[in-house]
């Protein structure tokens, strides 16, 4: 809050205004990665469902069911593309690897 009221009234310099930029860029793939993950898991837990559902109500949903693990699969591999993409611009970014 206190880098946004600064950033505001002009006091920021470019340095400090482009890092923040970073860390918005970040926080954005962070949230759609987490999303993604949560989607994921959430997709499993549907196919879990749908197959216990299946086999004791004797109803074929195998494609359905098929369709879901599918689905959880590419949100998972999203979320852990987006999470990289994350982690590569933390890297490059970041001063820890400066000197």
């Amino acid at each position: 809050m206190l880098l946004m009221e600064l950033s505001s009234n002009g006091i920021v310099n470019g340095g400090c205004a482009e890092e923040m930029e970073h860390l918005r860029r970040r926080s954005r793939l962070i949230y759609f990665a987490m999303f993604g993950a949560v989607l994921a898991a959430l997709l499993v837990c549907m196919v879990v469902a749908g197959s216990f559902l299946g086999a004791l109500l004797g109803v074929e949903i195998s494609r359905e069911i098929a369709g879901l693990f599918i689905a959880s699969m590419l949100a998972m591999i999203g979320a852990l593309s987006l999470f990289l993409r994350e982690v590569y611009l933390a890297v490059i970014t970041g001063n820890h690897n400066r000197r």
